[in-house]
């Protein structure tokens, strides 16, 4: 069994090689929301499409849920799209306290409002060590260019404090045209290898309560992958 799983990796990371030499220009994660990550221990899937990353100009990542495995997992995928700006998840999480003091100022930017001199120095204090002081007489006055100001503005914060340009958000209601959904039902065997996982488990596991082995019946999958290890993906 060693030998057989030493054989998979080999071939695993020679298909990684060959992908990897190959000159893409984008690559498409469906569902990347599964692409499980911590500082300590990335999962191997991750590191395949971080490794990827580093060589393909154009990432997407489409998930409908990015939120779900909660904000490290948020925080995992923006560091695919962007290195750079995302490199430190304990700053993240700090930056993420200050977002409603952000959101309210760029509201206020894109209102006619006067700007106040508290507002004013908070603008200050977020842009760190840029002058905007030009930027902000013009954005607070009635001269010409006041509305490109605020914008520039907007922009700024949103480079600096955002998700830049790397996340977007949609939904089916903002997004028209969508076809109605049906179900169809099919009906699959289950894998002999996934049988054979759920009995050995249900051998193994006979201390679980009822909802553990419930879950368990819902994602053999899972199962399967605890016995074989990297094989099994």
């Amino acid at each position: 069994k060693q030998w057989h799983q030493f054989t998979i990796a080999r071939s695993l990371q020679q298909c990684l090689e060959k992908l990897t030499d190959a000159e893409w220009d984008l690559m498409v994660v469906d569902e990347a929301h599964h692409l499980v990550w911590s500082e300590e221990a990335p999962s191997r899937e991750y590191q395949v499409i971080e490794q990827l990353a580093e060589q393909i100009p154009g990432i997407l990542l489409l998930t409908a849920t990015p939120e779900q495995l909660g904000m490290e997992s948020h925080f995992a995928r923006l560091r695919l799209l962007d290195p750079n700006r995302f490199h430190d998840f304990a700053q993240f999480v700090e930056e993420q306290k200050h977002f409603r003091s952000i959101a309210d100022t760029v509201s206020l930017l894109l209102t006619d409002k006067t700007i106040s001199n508290d507002e004013l120095n908070l603008l200050n204090d977020l842009m760190g060590e840029q002058n905007i002081e030009p930027l902000l007489q013009t954005a607070n006055s009635d001269r010409k260019g006041k509305l490109e100001a605020r914008q520039e503005l907007i922009s700024m914060l949103m480079d600096r404090h955002g998700t830049s340009r790397v996340l977007f958000r949609n939904t089916r209601n903002g997004v028209k045209g969508f076809p109605k959904r049906e179900l169809h039902q099919i009906r699959l065997p289950l894998p002999t290898q996934y049988q054979t996982a759920i009995k050995v488990s249900g051998i193994m596991g006979a201390r679980k309560s009822a909802d553990e082995r419930a879950r368990d019946m819902l994602y053999p999958e899972q199962i399967y992958q605890e016995f074989e290890g990297d094989s099994g993906t």
